[in-house]
């Protein structure tokens, strides 16, 4: 793999990190509704990949916070090198930390969770931080989310299906409720595999459910969907 990746308007370096440029974080990115959101927080930014992404596509303050430290060296190089460094903050501190010493609120909280619930746990000590809920249990970030999410914001993540489903049996004791979902399939025919989620504080609120298919099942080509939603992103598109 690269230690590169290479998108429209800037370049994710990935040599030093644990996890590198993946479809679930890209998808999220280009996916999450931006609307008119003016301060939006990511959650274990990893390469700094989705707050670029986010602001890209606003205007908007953006803060990342990250917990490994040699992921937030190289977010911060990524952010540096990119046209968005004066709107983009990064913080080292783990999420609880952060929302104990921040007393911001946000419009747009993201996160493209780097854990599997009931998975087999990496022995690299790095790589099971940032993937397993080792660190930062769906109860403690639900919590949080509840504690620095304007009344009117958004709270939007990608899940694996068994995760998602777990989500949302929590979600309404902690005062959110789903506003948006797509269905992602890899594959037309296949099964779903994740899902793209926001969430709001308003209980009324009609839900609106969609689906996007990556690859056609013959051509194996990408969709045309898949194409519209990330073509301001990668080069190929």
């Amino acid at each position: 793999m690269n230690d590169y990746f290479q998108f429209k308007r800037f370049r994710i370096n990935q040599d030093r990190s644990t996890f590198k440029v993946g479809t679930d974080s890209v998808l999220l990115g280009a996916w999450v509704d931006i609307g008119r959101v003016k301060k939006i927080l990511d959650i274990g930014t990893g390469t700094g990949l989705i707050a670029l992404m986010v602001a890209q596509r606003s205007d908007a303050e953006i803060h990342a916070v990250e917990i490994d430290e040699v992921s937030v060296l190289q977010a911060g190089e990524n952010i540096s090198n990119s046209p968005w460094t004066d709107r983009i903050r990064l913080f080292h501190a783990s999420f609880q930390d952060f929302v104990s010493d921040i007393p911001d609120k946000y419009d747009l909280v993201v996160i493209n969770p780097p854990y599997f619930i009931d998975s087999y746990e990496s022995p690299d000590p790095a790589r099971s931080l940032s993937r397993h809920h080792v660190s930062l249990s769906l109860h403690e970030l639900l919590k949080g989310i509840g504690e620095i999410l304007d009344k009117s914001g958004i709270f939007a993540l990608v899940l694996p299906v068994s995760e998602g489903e777990k989500l949302l049996r929590m979600v309404n004791y902690y005062g959110l409720y789903l506003k948006r979902k797509t269905d992602i399939l890899p594959v037309a025919g296949k099964e779903v595999f994740r899902y793209l989620m926001e969430f709001t504080n308003e209980k009324e609120v009609k839900v609106q459910q969609s689906e996007l298919i990556i690859q056609d099942r013959t051509s194996r080509e990408f969709t045309k969907e898949y194409k519209d939603i990330t073509k301001d992103f990668y080069l190929n598109f």
